[in-house]
Parts: structure tokens; sequence; C-alpha cells
């Protein structure tokens, strides 16, 4: 009997309807190119479609709730009529909820806090939520993975208490917010211990700047950083990975299965 075949992470595929965002700000801030870009995240493997309307690059300017639903409702919509599993990445309720209206199935909230108004369009929609940790500010002398699993903990207490099921529920250990670079390493390097919450884990690392600090920003660089931490995260089990680049990340996942990794 042959072993079975080691299950991959779900791919969530990025795609930024704003300005400003660091790696791809402008490419897609039509409705038209937007959507084109959705449809090839999905011709090349995309699971999820994670759209967001507002950039979260250090120094990034707000942008006003009616303004992030204008850059990004009609894109929701049009792209979960192409039978995809869309995700808001927001921090507002208002956003949140018109995305979820027209289809979205899972809020992506990265504010590093359990928001009860959101806990509530949760349950509303019957919509997953990812809890991102986003420290506001870097403390180099923590343990960033106790804090991270600390973090978790008490937001699964905060969850159950609003009535959000665990299995609507997925954590992001935040890599790139509030970090310093040594720490986001940490972080990928113990991703192990994160699974011993036996919660769905998504690790969105592709092309944050701790890569660009240790090794380059150019597009060598840049894929090797990204190859080595969708690796680590094939090798630790996580659930869902977020990606720019899903032919890339597919290509991995083969090299990965190969080597059994």
């Amino acid at each position: 009997m042959e072993p079975e075949e080691k299950r991959m992470p779900l791919i969530m595929g990025i795609l930024n309807v704003t300005p400003d965002s660091f790696y791809d700000g402008g490419e897609h801030d039509t409705v038209e190119s937007a959507v084109s870009h959705a449809k090839k995240l999905m011709r090349d493997g995309a699971d999820i479609i994670d759209i967001g309307g507002e950039s979260t690059r250090p120094g990034f300017t707000p942008v006003s709730v009616s303004e992030e639903i204008r850059r990004t409702a009609e894109v929701v919509s049009r792209v979960c009529a192409l039978g995809a599993v869309v995700s808001i990445d927001t921090t507002k309720p208002e956003t949140a909820e018109a995305a979820l209206s027209l289809g979205a199935s899972i809020i992506n909230d990265v504010s590093g806090t359990v928001n009860p108004k959101m806990t509530e369009l949760s349950k509303k929609y019957n919509a997953r939520i990812i809890i991102t940790h986003a420290p506001r500010e870097i403390d180099e002398d923590i343990n960033i993975v106790n804090d991270v699993l600390e973090f978790f903990e008490m937001s699964l207490e905060d969850l159950s208490y609003l009535g959000v099921p665990p299995e609507n529920v997925i954590f992001d250990p935040g890599i790139g917010f509030g970090k310093t670079t040594e720490q986001n390493f940490d972080v990928i390097r113990n991703l192990y211990e994160l699974k011993t919450l036996k919660m769905p884990i998504l690790l969105g690392a592709s092309n944050k700047s701790y890569i660009k600090k240790t090794i380059g920003a150019d597009d060598i660089s840049l894929i090797t950083g990204n190859t080595v931490t969708i690796t680590a995260a094939v090798r630790d089990d996580v659930d869902i990975i977020r990606v720019h680049d899903v032919s890339h990340a597919k290509k991995v996942f083969e090299m990965c299965r190969r080597l059994d990794i």
C-alpha cells in the first residue's frame, strides 16, 4: 500500500485593488484589470482570492470606508460570479459587510484585534474570519513565538465568548506586522509550534521586507525568499499560504512532493 500523499496548503492569491500597495500598487486598480488578474490567479490554481482596497504596507495612507468599498465592491461581485472563494482584506466592518453581502465568504482582518463588529458579521454570514497577530509596536525583547501563541489563545477565548464557532476561525502569525526581521524568521522557523493549537494557520509572507532586508529586493531575491518560505510552510503543515505568484507556489509544491518534504 502506497503512503498517502502529503496535503499541500491551500493557496490564497493576492489581489490588491490599490494604487499604493508595496509590491503591486496600481497594477490592478481598475475593475477590468482586477478581474482579469483574478482570472489568472484562478487559472494558476488559487483556492482563494484575497481582495484588498487599502494598503497595509509601512507608512500607508488610510482610506475612507466609502473609498475602500468603491474600490472593492464591484471587483468582489464579479470575482464571486466567476465561482471563486473570495476573502475581503480589510479592518473596516462596513467594507467587510459590503463584500460579504456580495458573496465573499472570508474576512481577512489584519487589525491585530478581535473586533466584535467583525465577529458579528462572521456569525451573520457564516463567514470564516482570519485573526492576525499584529502588534502596534515592535518589542525586540519578547519571545515572539510565545507572544503569538498567547495572542492566539486569548483570541480563541474571546471568539468563543462572542459565539464564533472554532471551525470558522483562521489564525495568521502576521509576518511583517510589528516584528523585527529576526522575529519574522523566528516565527517562520517555529511554525510547527503554532500548529499545537490545532487551528488552521495562514502564512502571509510573500515579498515582504524581511526578505528584502536579508538578501535583496530584486526579482531573484524575492523568488528565492518566497521559495524557502513556502517550503517551510509545507514542512510544518500550514493550512493556507497567501502569495502574489500562485504559479510559483504550485511549482514549489511539486518540488516538495518529489522530495517528500
